[in-house]
């Protein structure tokens, strides 16, 4: 995500907030400017990072005190500064704790298939791979990056590439499990025959994932 793109959101977030408090102030509800800038702030800092949540904060503050409630006191409009960075710094930091955890589960899950006895890998629903333990990348002689999305066909035989393809598309169809035989291309060159084995996962809607 560009940076440009992740303040021009901040941005678009704190147009939003004061379009709704201002719709709400034409139909005399309740003021729910604290609640609304409180959501803009978890919006921001969830989905760009802590950087555009402070540009947020203090546009929203800099809003509240001189647009909505010039008449608002100095002590009144510090609390409610001190409270929209502290709950910055609240999501913010849930946000890298998230982040955290993710790449710790992430190493777990290679570290427990770089160390299996096999060649493992994952792909998407289209085909494309988005993961190989380190047993395939050091067969194949590829690396993650010439691997990945639909380098790996590379390492398939051209003549079983087009059967194999067409056995995982039914695979995917049927929610059977692959079982295809093909010859892969180690890393001399040299192609051996390989079982594939493989079972479509699919998520509580039932799509496949």
């Amino acid at each position: 995500m560009s940076g440009a793109f992740r303040y021009g959101l901040a941005f678009a977030t704190v147009i939003a907030t004061l379009v709704l408090h201002i719709t709400f102030l034409h139909f005399h509800s309740p003021d729910l400017f604290a609640a609304l800038a409180l959501s803009a702030i978890a919006i921001t800092v969830s989905l760009t990072g802590t950087k555009p949540g402070i540009v947020v904060v203090l546009l929203l503050a800099l809003t509240r005190g001189f647009l909505f409630e010039p008449g608002i006191t100095t002590f009144t409009l510090i609390i409610d500064d001190l409270v929209f960075v502290t709950f910055a710094v609240l999501i913010s930091w849930l946000r890298r704790s998230r982040i955290g955890f993710e790449a710790a589960v992430t190493d777990q899950f290679r570290l427990a298939f770089d160390t299996i006895p096999t060649l493992a890998w994952s792909t998407r629903p289209d085909g494309s791979a988005d993961f190989f333990n380190q047993r395939w990348l050091d067969y194949t002689g590829l690396s993650t990056g010439q691997a990945t999305g639909w380098g790996w066909k590379v390492a398939i035989h051209p003549d079983d590439l087009p059967r194999m393809l067409e056995v995982y598309q039914q695979a995917l169809k049927s929610t059977q499990p692959l079982d295809v035989e093909g010859r892969l291309r180690r890393f001399d060159g040299e192609y051996r025959w390989f079982l594939f084995r493989g079972s479509p996962l699919r998520d509580r809607s039932e799509e496949h994932t």
